[in-house]
């Protein structure tokens, strides 16, 4: 499986040749972290190399300026028109959520963009306010504007959104056929968790939307909520990341052809893709019509026989004859039970299949059935047992890390927002953010330095007002007070963004790492620099230089202090 992707990264490459594309355009996420590991990278850019370098003339016209687009770039020309290199197919992406460089920091695709293999853009180093401008193409008589917004947190980018601090330049070129590509949430896991299909400009032409997986490339025709409407693309991702049900859906790229405001996509279905088979199995449904004894052995001779001949046929069929095409397919069957003894133990039919699925260990997902309309059981009398139940794995698919993660998420609100379960110091905002970068980013550092983080910020404000450290109602009280405050003046939404601008910002996140960090309350609440002593996360020598507080992070060149230098954009 460690392959796949590359095979199947080649064939999109080689399809893209054959049919002698202008560029590729991507949604984001090229790769699964922020940075990969050096054998990923050195076989991405080898074929990068392989099929975009070479001598076939461009035919296309880069008519916006590249100083404002790739003004996060040390290098601002696009790729095709530097000197130095020899182009024969750019690619033009924006990052997603797993490839995310977190702001100021560098990240994958940066280094893809300074080696002229990619074009980067979409990247922001202010959240206050962000004007998108177009990349604007000119072939024949025809002009294609891109927009891109690589992956900002959902809440984040609906308030900015909501509030207006989220333009889009139109283009005044006539007739000029225009895309939005995006990487966020579309499904509605949960509430501002996700971003509305009918949010974007009613001028453009096509969302490309990226991040979520399932393929659904037809377009889809949408209403925009100022009037008017536009279509949808949904690429889905390129192949099977985890063992979801929306990850059966066949994988396909699409071939974009525009003339003026006209266009044709043209799905193209991916040949060197892994057989993925989905399945579910209700065994009181089996066992009511007979298929199966009731007992774990009958149930587990029922599973094995439903494996050999509905879903290993299911995969035979997905085969396609390409030579590169692994055989071995993925499978995923899911068990709904409502008795413990429809549970047996699978490891006799792991060893079966080992030789002939991709994946033995992860083939059986065993969840709870439950009665259409009935609640979920809960245990009020048993905390400790609630908050352990938001890890097992039968509450959710756990190879699909972000379905587990706003699972986990809900959870943990649930548990953490009862009496007896409220955290004092630490805020529950703030430990999802670092469950989402620990999912999404794989960020092992997240967890520790925010709890070192919130923990210093309340020790701050306690230091002045504590004069018995052995009083511990009277600090219990003055902690509960701090927290209500803080909670009563700025709410949730912006406890996350604190954290998130934290997490964002490399100077105080060093200043975690070696124990030395800046005396000021991002809050405003004014914690004092005493000398009553240095607390945890203060140890060692002297001070360092002031970070930078909140809002004032260190920013690239923006869009906003340049002046416009295009003709032929409008706001």
């Amino acid at each position: 499986k460690d392959r796949d992707s590359f095979v199947t990264f080649e064939e999109i490459l080689q399809l893209a040749q054959d049919n002698e594309v202008d560029f590729i355009l991507l949604g984001g996420d090229l790769f699964h972290e922020c940075r990969p590991p050096q054998p990923v990278l050195l076989n991405c850019f080898n074929l990068l190399k392989k099929y975009c370098m070479g001598s076939r003339p461009m035919e296309i016209q880069f008519l916006s300026d590249p100083e404002q687009i790739f003004f996060q770039s040390e290098h601002k020309i696009v790729n095709y028109e530097d000197e130095n290199l020899n182009v024969s197919m750019p690619i033009f992406s924006i990052h997603g959520n797993h490839d995310n460089p977190n702001l100021d920091n560098t990240g994958t695709m940066d280094l893809l963009m300074a080696s002229g293999l990619v074009n980067y853009f979409g990247k922001w180093s202010n959240l206050q306010k962000i004007d998108v401008l177009p990349l604007i193409f000119k072939k024949g008589d025809s002009h294609v504007a891109i927009y891109g917004l690589g992956h900002i947190n959902e809440p984040r980018l609906i308030r900015m959104m909501r509030e207006g601090r989220v333009m889009f330049i139109k283009p005044t070129v006539p007739n000029c056929f225009c895309i939005c590509v995006v990487h966020q949430n579309r499904a509605k896991h949960a509430e501002d968790q996700y971003i509305d299909d009918d949010r974007f400009p009613s001028w453009f032409d096509m969302i490309f939307w990226g991040h979520e997986h399932e393929c659904r490339i037809v377009p889809e025709y949408t209403a925009a909520r100022e009037g008017g409407n536009y279509v949808v693309v949904q690429p889905g991702s390129s192949i099977a990341t985890s063992c979801s049900a929306g990850e059966a859906a066949e994988k396909k790229v699409g071939l974009l052809l525009t003339e003026g405001r006209k266009y044709k996509l043209k799905p193209l279905k991916l040949q060197t893709v892994r057989p993925f088979v989905f399945d579910d199995l209700v065994i009181s449904t089996a066992i009511e019509k007979g298929y199966c004894d009731l007992n774990r052995e009958g149930i587990r001779d029922y599973v094995d026989s439903y494996i050999e001949t509905v879903m290993l046929e299911k995969a035979r069929e997905l085969l396609t004859g390409h030579e590169m095409q692994p055989k071995e397919p993925i499978l995923r069957l899911r068990i709904f039970y409502n008795r413990p003894l429809h549970i047996f133990e699978t490891m006799d039919l792991e060893r079966k299949y080992h030789d002939i699925v991709a994946n033995p260990k992860d083939m059986f997902l065993f969840k709870r059935e439950r009665e259409p309309g009935a609640p979920r059981a809960k245990k009020d009398d048993d905390l400790t047992e609630e908050l352990a139940e938001c890890f097992r794995e039968e509450i959710v698919d756990r190879t699909n890390p972000e379905e587990w993660e706003r699972t986990v998420h809900r959870r943990l609100k649930m548990v953490f927002e009862k009496k007896n379960f409220k955290m004092k110091v630490l805020s529950l905002p703030g430990l999802n953010e670092a469950l989402r970068r620990f999912t999404v980013a794989n960020d092992r550092e997240a967890f520790p330095q925010v709890a070192e983080h919130q923990l210093k910020k309340s020790l701050d404000y306690l230091f002045p007002k504590v004069e018995d450290e052995n009083d511990r109602d009277f600090i219990d009280r003055e902690i509960e007070k701090y927290r209500l405050a803080r909670a009563k003046k700025y709410g949730e939404a912006d406890d996350t963004e604190e954290v998130q601008a934290m997490l964002d910002d490399p100077v105080q996140r060093d200043h975690l790492r070696n124990g030395l960090y800046e005396h000021e309350d991002p809050y405003g609440n004014d914690a004092p620099t005493t000398g009553r002593g240095r607390g945890r996360g203060s140890r060692g020598g002297g001070t360092r230089a002031r970070g930078r507080g909140r809002g004032a992070r260190g920013r690239g060149k923006t869009v906003e202090e340049s002046p416009a230098k295009l003709g032929d954009i409008d706001k």
